[in-house]
């Protein structure tokens, strides 16, 4: 009864805490989407910078409109990783969380797809508010794909833990 008991312990804090991980990636996410334009330009430029100054040496003797396009691309390039990235943790943040109730294993990555999916949309809606954002149907689908590409990796940590632990059982 004891051992019960301690195993209900620990699914009840392994629940806590996946939830409260869950709950403080958003609010970070919903940081980053309350920056008015031009802080989350600042805040993307500074790695943008270091990255064109690792690619492109010579990038001051270019000449200036190259230095701008040049730097537009790269900001779009890590502001989608970003996206992706962010998406990515919160997907594997929610199928840990989702891991601690029985659920069939179908539900065990639509779940978390589908509600990082809900939360991209509404992070989207919620940019169209803030200055000098936008809502874009593009970036929900750059979270998406994030939230499937973690959802996908935690899945296979899990799987391959899983069989792990099968083959030193049978030793």
């Amino acid at each position: 009864m004891i051992s019960k008991r301690c195993a209900m312990k620990k699914i009840s804090i392994d629940r806590v805490l996946s939830g409260l991980a869950v709950i403080g990636w958003m609010a970070v996410i919903f940081f980053f989407s309350a920056q008015p334009g031009e802080a989350s330009s600042e805040t993307s430029g500074g790695i943008v910078s270091q990255i064109v100054e690792l690619v492109y040496p010579s990038f001051e003797t270019i000449p200036e409109q190259e230095q701008i396009a040049i730097v537009d691309v790269w900001q779009t390039v890590v502001r989608k990783c970003a996206h992706f990235c962010a998406y990515a943790l919160l997907g594997a943040l929610v199928a840990n969380a989702i891991r601690t109730y029985d659920i069939r294993k179908g539900g065990r990555f639509i779940i978390p797809v589908a509600a990082s999916a809900l939360y991209a949309v509404s992070d989207e809606i919620h940019q169209y508010f803030v200055p000098e954002r936008s809502c874009q149907f593009f970036d929900m689908c750059i979270d998406t794909a994030g939230a499937v590409f973690g959802t996908a990796v935690f899945a296979l940590g899990v799987f391959l833990i899983a069989r792990r632990r099968e083959k030193n059982r049978k030793k």
